[in-house]
């Protein structure tokens, strides 16, 4: 479950990627994993214009990671 009432401030060049789970987000940064909640649309729209594309319904990934894309799989970031 996500943690509720703590901020931790996250830049958007060290996250490689956003995750939908349940009704949690998972921001995969650098330094770790930072739970928070809200929707993957709100963060996408908060995130518009900038370098993440949606690749699927739970995932918006930040393009400037992006290794390769392999037979419909992305590779993204150090944790790949």
């Amino acid at each position: 479950p996500v943690t509720r009432n703590v901020f931790k401030k996250v830049s958007v060049d060290d996250i490689y990627y956003i995750e939908s789970q349940g009704h949690d987000i998972l921001i995969h940064t650098r330094e770790g994993v930072v739970p928070t909640g809200g929707t993957l649309k709100g963060i996408e729209e908060k995130l518009s214009g900038m370098h993440f594309g949606r690749c699927n319904n739970g995932y918006l990934v930040n393009l400037e990671y992006v290794d390769r894309i392999h037979d419909g799989m992305v590779s993204v970031g150090e944790d790949w």
